[in-house]
């Protein structure tokens, strides 16, 4: 059953992962269980926990996952009453540091 869960969460993230747009407040956010979405996303996309992040006001944890060697990346929230679920904001690709605007190694 366990092995099921984890699929059917892959498939989601993987549909989640490659819709495009710009998020609007008539769509959804994309929530999945919690306790397996960092495994699913190493599985799925090769992301791995880069850092994590708590709100000081509104008492929000959020996380980002990222592949180093693709440069995908995946912004996650925790939001209150929602601890069991953590929610995708957005996905991207060409993750990099500031000071590397081209996103080539230099």
């Amino acid at each position: 059953m366990k092995r099921f869960a984890v699929l059917a969460t892959l498939i989601l993230l993987q549909i989640s992962f490659f819709v495009s747009g710009v998020a609007t407040a008539e769509q959804q956010v994309q929530c999945y269980p919690e306790a397996i979405f960092a495994e699913a996303a190493k599985d799925s996309h090769g992301e791995i926990p880069f850092w994590i992040a708590d709100d000081i006001i509104q008492d929000i944890e959020y996380r980002m996952y990222v592949n180093p060697i693709t440069k995908t990346f995946t912004l996650t929230v925790i939001l209150p009453g929602r601890k069991d679920q953590e929610c995708v904001v957005f996905a991207g690709k060409d993750f990099r540091s500031p000071h590397n605007k081209s996103g080539t190694e230099s």
